[in-house]
């Protein structure tokens, strides 16, 4: 992904050159009934249980709904929300079916420039009526 977050995210060249080199030429090893593999090279860029995986994707996922939050939205008295998000879990409240399919293929566009993907199979849409009108 490090490749990705060169077009421009918002993370600094400098830190994304420290994040390459900390990964850069890494070798794992597997141990299968006490017996350990070769050596072999990693090819992703960030390790499994690596502290700055979670704030890179973190960034990448922001950067993702930074260009689809203007597809989508409601408004609730003077706040408009346009995405809740929380680790790899995202909701687009949205006024309409269509707008919400539009969003969801603009946020899979959008994320494919990271290698990332929407999982369509545990994609679900939920439909929220309103019953009442409250003024406060």
């Amino acid at each position: 992904m490090i490749q990705e977050l060169r077009g421009g995210i918002g993370v600094p060249q400098f830190l994304l050159r420290l994040i390459e080199d900390l990964h850069d030429g890494t070798t794992s090893r597997i141990r299968i009934t006490g017996t350990l593999s070769d050596s072999f090279f990693t090819t992703s860029v960030v390790r499994q249980g690596c502290v700055l995986a979670p704030a890179l994707f973190c960034r990448a996922i922001d950067w993702i709904m930074e260009r689809v939050a203007s597809t989508v939205g409601i408004t609730i008295g003077n706040d408009t929300f346009t995405d809740l998000d929380y680790a790899d879990d995202v909701a687009l409240p949205a006024d309409s079916d269509v707008t919400l399919r539009s969003a969801l293929d603009e946020m899979d566009k959008t994320a494919s420039h990271l290698s990332l993907h929407v999982s369509w199979q545990k994609n679900e849409d939920t439909t929220c009526r309103r019953r009442r009108s409250y003024s406060w």
